[in-house]
C-alpha cells in the first residue's frame, strides 16, 4: 500500500485484516493545538485543542492504497483530563 498521509492528530493506529487496512485519526473543528515533541496528551502537549473532535476510521485496499470508505466513529468535545506521566 505504501506510505499514506492523513488529516488529523493523535495516534494513527493501523490494522490489517485480509486485503484491507484500517486507519484511525482525530480531527478537531476548533482551534488546533500546536504539536510539540509528543503526539499524546501529557508533558509537552497538555491540551488536546478546542471544539468538537471527530474520531474517524478509514478503510483502504491493501494492494492499491485506494480509500474504500471513511466513517465517523464519534463526535464530541474531549471530556477527560490529559494524561500525566
Amino acid at each position: 500500500m505504501g506510505r499514506r498521509t492523513s488529516r488529523g492528530t493523535g495516534y494513527r493506529a493501523r490494522s490489517c485484516v485480509g486485503d484491507k487496512v484500517f486507519l484511525t485519526t482525530v480531527v478537531s473543528d476548533g482551534e488546533k493545538a500546536q504539536p510539540k515533541e509528543r503526539a499524546l496528551p501529557g508533558p509537552g502537549r497538555p491540551d488536546p485543542g478546542q471544539g468538537v473532535h471527530h474520531w474517524l476510521v478509514y478503510c483502504y485496499d491493501l494492494k492499491s492504497g485506494k480509500e474504500l470508505w471513511k466513517r465517523e466513529a464519534h463526535a464530541g468535545e474531549p471530556r477527560s483530563a490529559p494524561l500525566q506521566e
